[in-house]
């Protein structure tokens, strides 16, 4: 909390913590991703040691099953037909 007017950097705090672990988990070999679309709820009833917790994020960690990038991952639209689907 800042002192000067009671603003909480809990989540940004959180974002540095996450943002260190994707890079030590890549560090030894391993992959993960960012996922914070996730129910909570369910994390918390499967894992009810979190419950006192807010939960920001989950980072699935494990061995990557391929070393190159997906087919579709070099592919980008041109400008235009970002433009057209706005």
């Amino acid at each position: 909390m800042r002192r000067y007017d009671g603003h909480n950097y809990a989540d940004i705090d959180a974002g540095i913590v996450g943002g260190q672990l994707l890079l030590a988990v890549h560090e030894v070999g391993l992959r993960t991703v960012w996922v914070g679309s996730f129910d909570a709820p369910k994390v918390k009833e499967v894992f009810p040691e979190l419950t006192s917790y807010t939960l920001t994020a989950v980072f699935p960690i494990g061995y990557t099953d391929i070393d190159e990038p997906a087919p579709r991952h070099f592919l980008r639209k041109t400008i235009e037909e970002l433009s057209a689907e706005l």
